[in-house]
């Protein structure tokens, strides 16, 4: 494993492990753990590839959106490797969740 997967990999653990919500006071999900988790992810895909429109690595990014190349529903992986910029268009037909 190259060393930027695997630092890639500990970022995502790092997010699993961070995220608020996943386990809240009594030990009870709150169902939110996982929007988390892509926000953060999103996040630091968007650091190191930055806007198409804008070219700004923060912020929003008019037209566009990050989304999943393997919806995690379908088997994909909640990583950034799995992730890349797409128009809202085609976030629209690959059924992407553009709330996060």
């Amino acid at each position: 494993m190259s060393s930027r997967r695997a630092a890639l990999t500990r970022l995502t653990w790092l997010a699993l492990a961070l995220a608020p919500g996943i386990a809240a006071a009594g030990g009870k999900s709150t169902g939110s753990g996982i929007q988390d988790i892509q926000r953060q992810l999103r996040l630091v895909y968007q650091q190191k590839n930055p806007c198409p429109a804008t070219g700004r690595t923060t912020g929003n990014c008019p037209g566009w959106f990050v989304g999943y190349i393997v919806l995690p529903k379908h088997g994909g992986r909640y990583d950034t490797a799995n992730m890349r910029w797409m128009t809202d268009d085609e976030a629209v037909k690959t059924g992407q969740d553009m709330r996060w």
